[in-house]
């Protein structure tokens, strides 16, 4: 199941996302809505209020007489209670 959360995403907007209890993950893109949370509870021990999901779309690029794509991929914006925290993030 840890292998669906493929690495947590720390940006500038991300950073202040902490402030207001939401914390961003980049997951696989077969994993829907209620399978994120239930992951998110069982592996940080933390109660989710709500799960939000965006898939970014893949890219082309070109390095110099070569072209390949780069695979899409999902963002999930997870918000927990106020009580709860993430340790890796803090």
């Amino acid at each position: 199941m840890l292998d669906l959360i493929r690495c947590q995403i720390l940006t500038e907007k991300t950073n202040s996302l902490l402030k207001y209890n939401k914390y961003c993950f980049e997951v696989s893109l077969e994993v829907n809505k209620s399978e994120i949370k239930s992951l998110i509870e069982n592996t940080f021990g933390v109660k989710v209020l709500k799960v939000t999901t965006s898939i970014m779309p893949s890219k082309s690029k070109t390095l110099g007489k070569y072209f390949g794509n780069i695979h899409s991929k999902k963002r999930v914006i997870v918000k927990i209670s106020e009580k709860n925290v993430i340790p890796f993030f803090s």
